[in-house]
């Protein structure tokens, strides 16, 4: 677990890093943008905060869930002169299964994944996109009767950014099938 904490660190850094670089590399290069490039987002990262809320679970027959909100961070740079981004992700979501018994556990699923879009309106108001990460998810229950699991993780999405700052999303991850779920997420990017 130490291993994975510094390598989400290092990553982090990384993108902090190499996003100040970036901004450099822009300022320099400003006078030999064309005018469709300096309206645009082009060479820029966008760091995202939100809710996500998961509405659909992987479910046993007779089994009802309860859900929790919880938080979204994600980093993307838009590549220059692409409709395309590439950035991490990183949550954290919870579902409270009951059982028939009336028993309960706690499902938490936190991912980890490099994502990447294809935006159909860069640079408008209204910005569609379709998407994808892969990674890990670290999986745990609360109370249950499972062990800790670190499982691949792939999570196909589809969304709407607004307005250059609003995002609204949805997406289902894919991972050990008691973890799997279908998220909708509101985010704020700067």
């Amino acid at each position: 677990m130490k291993k994975f904490l510094l390598l989400i660190a290092a990553t982090i850094l990384y993108t902090v890093t190499y996003a100040q670089d970036a901004k450099v590399s822009e300022v320099i290069e400003v006078s030999e943008e064309d005018e469709e490039d300096k309206e645009g987002k082009y060479g820029k990262f966008d760091f995202e905060i939100g809710f996500q809320v998961p509405v659909l679970a992987s479910t046993y027959p007779g089994n009802d869930y309860n859900i929790a909100p919880l938080l979204f961070l994600e980093g993307r740079w838009q590549l220059e002169k692409q409709p395309i981004d590439i950035g991490f992700h990183m949550g954290i979501s919870a579902i409270v299964r009951e059982f028939s018994d009336g028993s309960d556990a706690s499902y938490r699923a936190f991912p980890v994944l490099a994502v990447s879009d294809y935006q159909f309106g860069r640079g408008k108001k209204v910005n569609p996109y379709v998407g994808l990460g892969v990674g890990i998810s670290m999986n745990d229950m609360v109370r249950g009767p499972g062990p800790d699991r670190v499982s691949f993780a792939a999570m196909p999405r589809v969304g709407v950014r607004f307005f250059k700052f609003l995002n609204i999303q949805v997406a289902y991850l894919i991972t050990h099938r008691d973890f799997s779920r279908m998220y909708v997420n509101l985010g704020f990017y700067f």
